[in-house]
């Protein structure tokens, strides 16, 4: 039996019938003397899936509305509903189907017209993880270089659009290029290109086509692609490229003069790049540490996600000496929190994690936790919700540690900034 709020929500197992009554029905059919007024249901996902929740035996209208673990409402526009009456019974059937990331859910089913019995049975199946958001917030972030990046993903009923994010330094050519589309007369697919305000540039549609391009002069800043299907589903494959129009200056004659006295870096030196910290609103002790280019788009999109916390740390955006790379790597199944790793690290968790994590690519370049060189940042490991971390230094390590020892695991140093 059903619960009547969210506390109160009864877990039911997926793939089961389940049957219930709302309004002054009771279980039997018979009228009753309470009127009730929600039915709550709770569900879990064990990971990324294409859920279909099918009403049968309803008399009168209804309505059903689905929440995440956070309990804020799932816009309906999310999921794919079909309403459908037997003409021989006049017994109503709803189906509604989207594709949800692992985790916890609420059904709620509630009377519009009168009373009805319900009974409602779900189907599930494992869903291949989305590469890309599905909003501008959430964009993957990527990086556009002369050399050509591809990437692969699909679009569709379920997934209908896919959002890259990237930023060019100098001003520059892009190219895109869309391929590996389905072959089919039900198929719209657009390609778009958007500015960092998402105010559109350019933008293509498939018209019996298998290959879609965008090319465009740009400006130093942050851009968007988006590919959105229409109608239909496919897979797809998504090239980009982008060649500076910046050139070196000619070489001049000049008459030889002395050279100034060279001096030789230090180790911090080559820490030249200030990056700043952002707090996740929605998921407490987890943040995101951004360069200036990426903190402006931060600041002026993404103010409801995040919160600036100032300036953290000094990296590197090259190479150098002794200096390690570090790779970002976000979180699927908890928006908005990020994994910073080295590059041997990385190689495990892009063969054994990338059902949790997808790369974006490198974050910065710091020192190692042996170098003695910088200032140390730990990793602490959230132990409550998986696949979450905070990096602190050790002042906040040691406050941390002290008021939540049952909250954080202590993983070491990660690497040393400036």
């Amino acid at each position: 039996m059903s619960g009547n709020t969210f506390n109160e929500a009864t877990f039911f197992e997926l793939n089961s019938l389940v049957s219930d009554s709302v309004g002054f029905l009771g279980e039997d059919g018979l009228l009753g003397e309470l009127f009730d007024s929600n039915d709550y249901w709770a569900f879990s996902l064990p990971q990324n899936s294409i859920f279909e929740l099918v009403f049968t035996n309803t008399l009168e209208d209804f309505g059903v509305e689905i929440y995440n673990a956070s309990r804020n409402l799932i816009p309906p526009d999310n999921f794919i509903i079909e309403d459908s009456i037997d003409p021989d019974t006049d017994i109503s059937k709803k189906e509604i189907t989207g594709q949800l990331n692992a985790g916890i859910y609420y059904i709620r089913v509630f009377p519009i017209f009168g009373d009805t019995l319900y009974s409602f049975t779900t189907d599930v199946t494992s869903a291949n993880p989305d590469g890309a958001g599905n909003t501008a917030e959430t964009a993957r972030l990527i990086s556009v270089t002369s050399e050509v990046s591809s990437f692969s993903d699909s679009v569709g009923t379920t997934d209908p659009n896919d959002f890259y994010r990237f930023t060019l330094n100098d001003s520059s050519e892009l190219e895109l290029n869309l391929t590996g589309l389905s072959q089919s007369d039900q198929l719209l697919v657009s390609l778009g290109l958007y500015d960092e305000l998402t105010n559109p540039i350019d933008f293509t549609f498939s018209d019996n086509s298998n290959n879609l391009r965008i090319n465009a002069e740009l400006e130093v800043g942050t851009y968007y692609i988006e590919v959105l299907a229409t109608l239909g589903s496919t897979d797809y494959q998504l090239s980009v490229s982008a060649i500076s129009n910046e050139t070196s200056e000619p070489p001049t004659s000049e008459p030889p003069t002395s050279e100034p006295p060279t001096t030789t870096p230090t180790p911090l030196s080559l820490l030249d790049t200030q990056f700043y910290r952002f707090s996740n609103r929605q998921v407490g002790g987890t943040y995101l540490f951004a360069s200036e280019g990426e903190s402006v788009n931060i600041r002026q999109n993404f103010s409801n996600v995040f919160s600036e916390d100032g300036p953290a740390f000094r990296v590197a955006t090259q190479e150098g000496d002794n200096l390690l790379r570090f790779n970002r790597f976000a979180n699927t199944q908890v928006e908005g929190t990020y994994l910073f790793a080295t590059e041997g690290e990385s190689v495990s968790i892009r063969q054994n994690f990338g059902n949790i994590f997808r790369e974006e690519g490198i974050a910065f370049y710091a020192y190692g936790a042996d170098a003695n060189v910088g200032t140390d940042y730990y990793r602490l490991a959230n132990t409550q919700i998986q696949g979450t971390y905070l990096f602190v230094n050790k002042q906040e390590r040691d406050s941390a540690l002290a008021q939540f020892p049952n909250l954080f695991r202590d993983e070491g140093i990660a690497f040393e900034v400036g």
